[in-house]
């Protein structure tokens, strides 16, 4: 959830009229909470930058899942037969 929710933020901020300005305010909010954290300032901003500058391509950066796909467990069953629908 994390990454997907910093793409759809990023993503956003290089909708905003003043693109750099927006991503420059995202990148410090979060740089300072991961400082808190511990992380180097310098490294997280540049590792930040780079997110930003791969994901303002428009195509989605991330690949499905298919070992999280629909198993038989996922599948419902109809109460009244036993079955599966």
């Amino acid at each position: 959830m994390a990454r997907t929710l910093l793409w759809l933020m990023i993503r956003a901020a290089q909708r905003d009229p003043n693109p750099r300005k927006a991503l420059d305010g995202l990148r410090d909010a979060i740089v300072t909470e991961l400082e808190k954290q511990g992380f180097h300032v310098k490294y997280a901003e540049d590792d930040f930058e780079a997110l930003a500058a791969k994901y303002a391509r428009n195509i989605n950066p991330f690949l499905k899942k298919r070992h999280l796909g629909p198993t038989s467990d996922d599948v419902p069953t109809d109460p009244a037969s036993g079955s599966s629908s």
